[in-house]
Parts: C-alpha cells; structure tokens; sequence
C-alpha cells in the first residue's frame, strides 16, 4: 500500500488531468453514455457500433475471429467493418456470460479516450518539465483538443491518446540499447492495440513506429541494424496480421470513393469548423470536417508564444535536432497525404493533383478519408506549444505555469460555450411494444422487405423506412429476441454477396412465397403483398409487422394490433 501511494503521488498532476479529461466530456454531454447498461443516447454511426457488438457477442467463435453471423443475414459480416472497436468486442465477448443483456462499452471507452488524452498529455509535458502544476495544466489543455471532441460520433477513432504515446517515444530520450529496444516495444504494443481498434489510427502508428526505428537505428545509431530491420518488420507484419485475423481482408471490397473529398486545409490548424466561440469560422470545403486539425485559440496563443520565445533565446544541439526529423518527416507526409488530390486553403483549391494520384487511387479506397491523417502534425504542433515554452523558461517556472494557465483559460472560453452539453441527446429509440415478446422463440429471422443495409446500394436500400435510423430498433429487437436480421449498417460490404439475398426477399414476397419461420417489418407500400400471400399482419411501435403463420400468439396479437 505505502508503494502504491508512492506511485499514486507521483503521477497525482497526471491522475488530475485524465479527471479533468474525464470530465470536460461529461459536460459536453458525455455523461448520459457512460453507465454500461444505458442505451438512449445511441444513434447515427453508434448505432451501428453497438449493434455491431450487440450480434458479435451471440456469434459463433471462428475465423475470422472477427466474424459476425446474425446481423445482415445471410450474408454478415465482421467486428471490424461494423467499426465496433474489436479490441474490446473480443473482450467483452469473452466476459458476455457475466455480462447483462443490455450491455454497451462504447459509451465508457469514450470517457477513457478523454481521460487518457489528460494523462498522456501531461506524461508529455513531464518530458520537458517535472512541475506538477506543468503537467496537469499541459494534459488539461491536451484532453480539450477539438478534433477529440469532434469525433466522438465515430468512438474507435478517438484512441487520440496513443498517438500521444507515440510522441512520448519519439521525444523522450534513449541513451543506450536497452532503452532502444524498451522504447520500440513499447511502439509496437501502442501499434497492435490500435490494429484491434481501427486501421486508420494503426497506419498513422506504423509511419510514427517506423520513424523511431529510423531515429534509433540511422540517426542516433544506439540500435543494432538486425534489430532495427526486425523491429520494422514486426511493425508491418504484426498489424497485417491483426486485420487478417479480424477479416478485413474478407466480405467486403477494398475500395470507396471520396478520396479528394475528406480531406484537410492547409490553414486546418486555424478552421475551426463552427467550434470556436472566439474566432471566425474559415471558409472548408464540403468533407473538410474529416481533417479537422483545430489547434483551439488557447492552443493557437501558446503556439505562437513557444515559437517566439525558441526564435529569442533556444539553441537546440544539431544532435536533437537531427533525432527529430524522422518524427518530423513522418507526420509531414501523413499531412500531405491528408491534403488529398485537391489542396485547399480555407476551402479554396490552389493545386489540382488528380492526374498524378490517378494511377493509384483505386490502391487509397480504404483510406480515402484522408483528411484523418492531419492529427499527427496536430499532435506534434501542439506538444511544440506546451514543450516549447517549458524548455525555453526552465528558469521561468513561474512564467511558464502562467502562459500554460493563461492558454487553458483562453482555450475553455473559446470551446466550452459551444461544447457544454452538444453530445448526446436522449433518445427513447427502442421498441417499447410488450406484444414482440411473444415472438421469442417461435422464430428464426427478422426480415425488413426490401431490407435496409446502409453502405450497400442496389437492392438493400430500395425504400427508406422514414430515415436511415429506422433499421436499428428492428436491429436490437432482433437481437433482444435471439434473431438474425437481414439489415444494418457496415462501413464497407461485399454488394455480391449482400445484394442477391435482398432482391431474392422481394422477389420471394411478390411473388407469395412467405417463409413461417421469419417475422416481416414490411414498408407499408408492401405490407398488401404480403396480406394477399395469407400473412398476418398489425402495427407494433409504429412499424408494419407480419407473418406468414396465423396460429400462435405473436400471430394473434398482430392481429389485434391491426
């Protein structure tokens, strides 16, 4: 107990920060999602990250590891492309049996995200600076970042704190070998953990990895070359391995469109993309939103004060400045290529580069996003801002804790007014219709007609049932009552293997073959198909239902509920 207190000491400012972390997301709105078991904040991509988790707990174990067997039936899918971050699906499969029906972890890794952006921030800062109050009010100003706070309708890419990790390799020092090959292990652990979480995020830790082998290895020369050739492969190797086990490179095409249009701005570090209560908006263009890089008008003012203070009076050694430039170089690229094929400075194109990325575009569909690639120059631009002024005011505690105090302040009433309470609207979006409940166990499947897959066109997106929501009430009804169902919501699907199965289901009803063992939730254009082919339908929660079989008592309570 007296050494954990110890350890509890001397990471109190670190402990501090993820609290404040943890709570700028509760007052943003975040604390409707954090208790496990609450779901009436679900919606829009989260809907399908939790369903998707919801189907994976019930499927069988296979490979792919990741496979998922009820949820777009027949076809499925994967964890992976339901975006239902596998690190912890895994998890919380192994753990269902001990785990309540109505179980969601997204809502807590999003809380995590948050406070572990706190802790690594001010683990950031205590490379520069052993003060406490340093090191809460760096991670403080860290866990405010807005790209975080703007990306929390998609949870998996909000792992912003393991790049922050990254960082932490690549700044802190490594005098000998052994510290050498601590620090690369560590990358690769950072780096496989975010291959189980979402590529996007494990290809910006590849390039961050690869950069510190090139430090280690060729410019600090305090790694072997055998070692450092093995430590590049593992980082290549290692999350090939991950997507393979996970079945990314199964059930879905590798291409998509939209490479050129989610993008970032060469001026992103100052677009504020509506967030900012202090400063104009900058002209972006449409997509621009995905490369949201917004430094905050605290992080601005610090910048700005930590490169005026370097240009006056710090001298940094050609030695560090030379185990820098990998870092440096790696997170320039991953910014070019997050400009995209049509670079834009506030929202207006100055270079057209479609012609040179034609040959390979059809290679970038499963990073087409690209704009997502600003954050690692992000990151690095804001740990300039906090280090900067620490490193420059060594002598100066006191000067330096009031830029960092002077820089949180301005960066809360820059956010907070347009923040305090944006996340997360309550939403009463589950069946509520006790009659469903008779359907359990008297069958198999839950059908939409024509069934709703988002991310799939053709036959499975005929017509919309009132939005794209629609789908994920049926979705957990079925999932409530043990029933696969043949819509949902997947980033990428395979049109030739999802497709036929839908146009087969209208053909089938149509045509007056029904199937006893499946419950219809008709679009009311369908719904008298359906009653001429002997179904059984009513109204339940609003929706159409049928089915084919007129005993029984789901059958006779549709037929109450006309």
């Amino acid at each position: 107990m007296t050494r954990l207190r110890a350890a509890l000491g001397r990471r109190a400012p670190e402990l501090l920060a993820a609290a404040f972390g943890l709570a700028w997301f509760a007052a943003a709105g975040g604390w409707r999602a954090l208790s496990p078991t609450a779901f009436d904040w679900v919606g829009g991509d989260l809907g399908q990250h939790v369903m998707g988790w919801l189907f994976f707990r019930g499927s069988r174990w296979g490979l792919p590891l990741g496979r998922i067997d009820g949820f777009v039936w027949p076809a499925g899918t994967t964890v992976g492309f339901t975006d239902s971050n596998p690190l912890l699906a895994l998890a919380g499969k192994l753990a269902s049996p001990l785990l309540p029906r109505d179980f969601q972890y997204v809502g807590p890794w999003l809380g995590a995200c948050f406070a572990l952006q706190g802790y690594f921030g001010a683990r950031l800062a205590a490379l520069a600076s052993g003060r406490a109050a340093h090191r809460f009010l760096a991670g403080a100003l860290f866990a405010l970042s807005p790209p975080l706070l703007q990306r929390v309708g998609h949870d998996t890419l909000c792992a912003h704190f393991a790049l922050l990790a990254l960082l932490g390799l690549h700044l802190a020092p490594a005098e000998d070998e052994a510290a050498a090959r601590r620090a690369l292990r560590a990358a690769l652990a950072v780096t496989l953990a975010l291959s189980f979480v979402h590529p996007y995020l494990a290809l910006m830790a590849i390039a961050l990895g690869l950069a510190l082998v090139v430090r280690l290895g060729r410019v600090e020369r305090v790694l072997p070359g055998p070692a450092a050739r093995r430590a590049a492969a593992a980082l290549v190797l290692g999350p090939a391995a991950a997507f393979a086990l996970l079945g990314y490179f199964t059930s879905a095409p590798s291409h998509g469109s939209g490479f050129g249009l989610f993008s970032t701005d060469l001026a992103a570090f100052a677009s504020s993309f509506g967030a900012s209560a202090l400063l104009p908006a900058l002209p972006a263009h449409d997509g621009q939103w995905e490369g949201n890089a917004y430094l905050g008008a605290g992080g601005l003012a610090l910048l700005a004060a930590g490169l005026a203070l370097a240009a006056a009076r710090w001298r940094p050694s050609r030695r560090r400045l030379a185990a820098l430039a990998p870092l440096a170089v790696a997170c320039a690229a991953l910014f070019v290529y997050a400009l995209s094929s049509r670079i834009r400075f506030a929202g207006h194109e100055v270079l057209d580069l479609r012609r040179a990325y034609r040959p390979i575009v059809g290679a970038l569909g499963p990073f087409r996003s690209s704009g997502r690639f600003a954050w690692p120059l992000y990151y690095l631009a804001l740990s300039a801002a906090v280090m900067l002024p620490l490193a420059v005011l060594r002598g100066r505690p006191r000067l330096a804790t009031a830029l960092l105090a002077v820089a949180l302040a301005l960066q809360l009433a820059d956010l907070a007014p347009r923040a305090a309470g944006s996340l997360f609207r309550s939403r009463g979006w589950r069946p509520a219709d006790p009659r469903w409940e008779l359907a359990r166990g008297a069958y198999r499947h839950l059908a939409l007609v024509p069934a709703q897959v988002i991310g799939v066109g053709g036959a499975c997106r005929g017509l919309v049932y009132g939005d794209d929501d629609r789908w994920a009430p049926l979705a957990y009804e079925a999932y409530a009552l043990g029933l696969t169902v043949n819509s949902g919501y997947v980033a990428r699907g395979a049109s030739e293997r999802i497709e036929p199965p839908c146009a087969a289901l209208v053909r089938e009803v149509l045509a007056g073959v029904l199937r006893e063992d499946t419950v219809y939730v008709p679009h009311p254009d369908y719904r008298p198909a359906l009653e001429r082919a002997g179904a059984r339908c009513g109204r339940l929660d609003g929706y159409e239902v049928c089915v084919a079989r007129p005993a029984g008592a789901f059958a006779a309570a549709l037929a109450a509920a006309r």
